[in-house]
């Protein structure tokens, strides 16, 4: 926190990236600093709402203000051109002035994909990579892994 460093988990779905976060979010707060978590989708649609009303930078502060913000499922649907900007002015303000922890479950090399527009991806991951330690979560879906260990018990 005090280098103002990011955690990015990646990997596909039920891997446990979305309670590795919370789990770091909550001893965050354990040791006296403020988080915030909210996805992806939900934080893009106040900041529409808030650009909208003509209070986007006053969001954009609001949003700047715990020392860890989590951000969970980016690239779980695809951002249009003004929700990657949007996206893009989000970690620029936070960036070098506060932790950022997110979950996605596209590679790097997909972003401009969910950002619809390159550059502006590039532009995001060059400041959300440049303190960040990436972590690459591999393996099946704990979901999915439960689910089979059910079917297998009815058809014994």
């Amino acid at each position: 926190m005090e280098r103002r460093e990011n955690i990015i988990l990646l990997g596909p779905s039920g891997l446990g990236k979305t309670h590795l976060m919370t789990a770091l979010g909550q001893k965050a707060c354990l040791n006296g600093y403020t988080a915030y978590f909210i996805s992806c989708l939900d934080l893009l649609e106040r900041l529409q709402r808030s650009r909208d009303q003509g209070r986007l930078k006053n969001k954009l502060t609001w949003f700047g203000k715990p020392h860890v913000l989590l951000i969970d499922e980016v690239g779980y649907e695809n951002l249009n051109s003004e929700q990657a900007a949007l996206f893009f002015q989000l970690i620029n303000t936070r960036y070098e002035r506060g932790s950022i922890i997110l979950t996605s479950n596209k590679t790097f090399g997909k972003w401009g994909e969910i950002m619809a527009d390159d550059a502006v991806a590039t532009a995001t991951l060059d400041r959300l990579l440049h303190h960040s330690h990436v972590v690459s979560l591999k393996g099946d879906s704990y979901r999915m892994k439960d689910r089979m260990k059910d079917e297998e018990k009815i058809k014994c």
